[in-house]
């Protein structure tokens, strides 16, 4: 063979190696009991052929189904592996592989700990409207990401808008966001809803990256003392629908024996004071509200988590735009840090139901036992609290 056969061979496989090596690691709990999903992603070829992939926990490796899409020109590979037979409680150490042409990639090893249905206090970190290409977002992933080593945090949920791909031919941007994110998602459960940022391509590279139990556009997930229900904005939502069929399903099924809370998180608000004359006046109280908000009330929804407007709100109970004590709250968590800055106008006058309103830069905390549910927002910058609530079950 000659020298120089050799060294393109060498760089061909050196190539092939950096197309097939592991990245973005996330993680979401399954549909059934005892299993959680790993999806991982490989950049730089489309090619299938000759590739297998895997999860390896422990001595085992869990093969990964593998897929592509090439909407908006996004060249890369898509793993999704299966974990099953999972222990609540029990801490687990994984890591992702690949192999083509006689090449093996791996990644890191990565901890987790897989959750306990019967978990008496969970703690869940809220977002919406975030993404990773300036310092706003990138503090906020990283706040969170330090609660999340520290053990603090045992689940995300993201109510759309991410990473902020803005066109159709930037779908890498969600490459570099779901490496930002993968100290926090390889972690703990990532959870996504739907939102508008994610419409390019026709949702293929929102579809395409996640996998939640059931649907990417709407399922639903109990960790510990909450059930939560993510719905779309996005989609056809109303009577008659299928994604109302569903949640109506889902909602009846709750056993508020195990799941006290319930919690309805979706991307545009039902409720929000921004000065923002559509989705303030229009979007919200003429179209999500008559389609939605009956639903909510007919099984006694808790707390419904929005964004879309970026910065931070949260009401009263309220039912039909009116104050009450049984009605959800609804919270908007749109202030996470994104591209777009701050949404800092408001309504004038204040409406009575607006109990908190802020632009300041943060996520939210949530801590749940069977009988508490305490909210916190948190400034991203330093960790003061800038607002926290506890409800309580009576």
């Amino acid at each position: 063979m000659s020298r120089l056969l050799l060294v393109f061979m060498v760089m061909a496989a050196m190539a092939a190696g950096s197309e097939l090596s592991p990245e973005q690691v996330h993680t979401a709990l399954g549909a059934a009991d005892g299993s959680m999903s790993i999806t991982f992603l490989t950049v730089g070829s489309n090619e299938t052929a000759g590739v297998s992939s895997w999860v390896e926990l422990g001595a085992t490796k869990v093969p990964a189904t593998i897929s592509t899409y090439t909407a908006g020109g996004w060249v890369g590979l898509v793993h999704k592996a299966m974990l099953t037979g999972l222990v609540g409680g029990q801490g687990y150490k994984y890591r992702c592989g690949t192999k083509a042409h006689g090449s093996e990639q791996s990644s890191d090893w990565f901890d987790m700990k897989f959750l306990p249905k019967d978990l008496e206090t969970v703690k869940l970190a809220i977002v919406a409207d975030l993404d990773g290409r300036e310092a706003a977002g990138v503090s906020t992933i990283d706040a969170m990401s330090k609660e999340v080593e520290a053990g603090k945090i045992d689940a995300l949920l993201h109510a759309g808008d991410i990473a902020y791909i803005k066109s159709a031919s930037t779908e890498q941007i969600y490459d570099t966001f779901l490496n930002q994110m993968q100290p926090i998602a390889s972690r703990v459960p990532y959870h996504v809803a739907v939102g508008n940022q994610e419409h390019w391509n026709n949702f293929s590279g929102y579809d395409n990256r996640f996998a939640m139990p059931g649907s990417n556009f709407w399922h639903s997930i109990s960790v510990g003392p909450v059930h939560a229900v993510f719905l779309s904005t996005e989609h056809e939502h109303g009577p008659g629908s299928p994604q109302y069929a569903w949640a109506e399903d889902d909602l009846r099924k709750v056993d508020r024996s195990l799941t006290p809370w319930v919690m309805v998180l979706l991307h545009r608000p039902l409720y929000c004071s921004t000065n923002d004359y559509y989705d303030c006046r229009i979007a919200g109280p003429k179209e999500l509200r008559p389609a939605v908000e009956p639903l909510l009330l007919q099984y006694g929804v808790d707390v419904v988590v929005a964004g879309h407007v970026h910065n931070y709100e949260r009401t009263s109970g309220m039912v039909n735009g009116s104050q009450a004590t049984k009605g959800p709250v609804h919270i908007t968590v749109g202030n996470a840090g994104d591209i777009e800055g701050m949404t800092h106008g408001w309504m004038k006058p204040r409406p009575e139901w607006s109990l908190v309103q802020s632009t300041e830069l943060g996520w939210s905390r949530w801590t749940a036992t069977p009988k508490s549910l305490l909210l916190e927002l948190i400034a991203s910058a330093n960790g003061t609290i800038l607002d926290n609530v506890t409800f309580v079950k009576k």
